[in-house]
């Protein structure tokens, strides 16, 4: 009885694919063949690799433990334990003058500068009169004038114009040459910093 089952189901398949071979061409019975084929597969095969990772988990669920010593610096780590941080517990001042005036930190700000044309004579002591009126602090002493160079530079990006001093040890700068300009705070004159070739 079941090999007449088996029989009776295959010759039901060839006369279903002789029927759709004759209906639709041979390409399409090939792709469903194709179709069918590959599904079958694809769903043994994933019932193996489940089988299989369900072996590998069995046996690492039930692999023993190996016995190791805890590494020195995990183990200072987990014992040690955290101070306590006490505020500091400060009066305020009753009056505005036993206030001590703190420090306010500053930072410089360095801009690349590209240097255009240096200043000579009286354009450039006129320059350094003019901040010296305006109260700039940080200016050589005027017998020192002469060995200071005054530059016009364009600041790279935003190609502003600015002036700025060159100390001595810069010596003389071509046109074009780059360098690395400090701004200045209100009142004081640019100065060069470093020099790039």
């Amino acid at each position: 009885m079941a090999i007449f089952t088996q029989l009776s189901k295959s010759a039901l398949v060839i006369s279903l694919a002789s029927i759709l071979s004759a209906c639709f061409g041979g390409t399409i019975v090939q792709q469903i063949a194709r179709t069918i084929t590959t599904s079958v597969a694809d769903r043994v095969v994933a019932k193996a690799l489940d089988e299989q990772e369900r072996k590998n988990l069995i046996s690492q669920q039930n692999a023993p433990l190996k016995d190791t010593v805890p590494d020195k610096y995990w183990a200072a780590f987990v014992t040690s334990g955290f101070q306590t941080i006490q505020p500091i517990s400060m009066p305020l001042p009753h009056n505005i003058e036993e206030m001590q005036p703190t420090a306010i930190m500053q930072s410089a700000l360095l801009v690349r500068v590209e240097l255009i044309n240096l200043m000579i004579g009286e354009e450039k002591n006129k320059v350094l009169e003019g901040a010296r009126r305006l109260g700039a602090t940080e200016l050589p002493d005027k017998s020192q004038w002469s060995n200071w160079q005054v530059a016009t530079g364009v600041i790279e990006g935003n190609k502003k114009l600015i002036t700025f001093l060159i100390p001595p040890e810069f010596g003389k700068m071509p046109s074009g040459a780059k360098a690395m300009v400090e701004i200045a705070t209100l009142g004081e004159l640019n100065v060069l910093r470093y020099a790039s070739n």
